[in-house]
């Protein structure tokens, strides 16, 4: 089986994150596209789309995840907002 190519949307969702949790942690933290989870549908409707994804840095010390859409994350946030740290090192992220 061939290897897929990493979209758009998971290199700037990474972009994002890596540079929203550096200062969140005050150190460097790099979030890789390919260690994003793929995106799995929850519910949608004709106004709203719900979708669980998520992710960990290089060092699998941050794991984050989220029930926005990875293409509303991108597309529509200018800031990353952390919702619950449900335990250490582990963020429920919206926007």
């Amino acid at each position: 089986m061939a290897s897929r190519k990493i979209g758009t949307i998971k290199i700037k969702l990474a972009e994002k994150l890596s540079k929203f949790f550096s200062q969140y942690c005050k150190r460097e933290v790099i979030f890789y596209p390919e260690d994003l989870w793929t995106q799995e549908g929850f519910y949608r409707s004709r106004y709203h789309d719900l979708a669980r994804w998520g992710g960990k840095d290089f060092t699998e010390k941050i794991h984050v995840s989220s029930w926005d859409t990875m293409t509303n994350f991108v597309k529509k946030s200018n800031e990353v907002y952390i919702v619950d740290e449900y335990m250490p090192g582990h963020y429920e992220v919206t926007y």
